[in-house]
């Protein structure tokens, strides 16, 4: 290959053959059109099993088959998906905002710790149906600044950071099957 004055450019292979074309044929400006496939350098996902199915797949150095990182889109008509794989960690970082919004249902499942750190406030508003906290073992522990408030129509508990507790309500009721202690 040569550039604008003739003289030969040394172009850049990787271990993936594909396909290379140059915009308006200036050799500074390469795109890849795509991959060449064969016995040695397969598709990512097998044929003819996947072949609604595109994207990239990594294979970790030194690691077994199995190990790699993809990002892979399925295109079958009515299943279409968009997965996205990290073989060890997944980091993202926005400069801006960032919103999402889902359709159906949405499940996230953590096998470790989970924590969330919110530098200004934190709004969760359920429209339609209930909100549920559940912990199978452990306690629940709410921490506040100054004060936590429970409301529920017109019965509402106040606790406040210099330890005054306001009940209030229509009826208050005090039940206890052993005992009661008021001080």
């Amino acid at each position: 290959m040569t550039d604008r004055e003739g003289q030969i450019v040394w172009q850049a292979t990787y271990k993936a053959w594909g396909t290379v074309v140059f915009l308006d044929g200036n050799p500074d400006r390469p795109l890849i059109m795509g991959s060449l496939y064969n016995s040695k350098n397969t598709p990512p996902w097998s044929l003819p099993a996947n072949k609604t199915q595109s994207g990239f797949l990594t294979r970790s150095i030194k690691g077994k088959g199995n190990n790699a990182n993809f990002f892979r889109f399925e295109d079958k008509t009515g299943a279409e998906q968009i997965s996205l794989h990290a073989e060890r960690n997944l980091d993202t970082e926005i400069e801006a905002d960032e919103s999402h919004m889902v359709g159906g249902n949405r499940e996230i499942k953590v096998d470790g710790k989970h924590t969330e750190t919110i530098k200004l406030e934190t709004s969760i508003g359920v429209t339609e149906g209930s909100y549920y906290v559940t912990v199978d073992s452990g306690e629940v522990k709410i921490n506040a600044a100054t004060s936590i408030t429970l409301e529920v129509g017109a019965s509402k508990l106040v606790m406040k950071a210099d330890g005054t507790i306001t009940l209030s309500g229509v009826n208050i009721d005090v039940i206890g099957s052993t005992k009661i202690n008021l001080n």
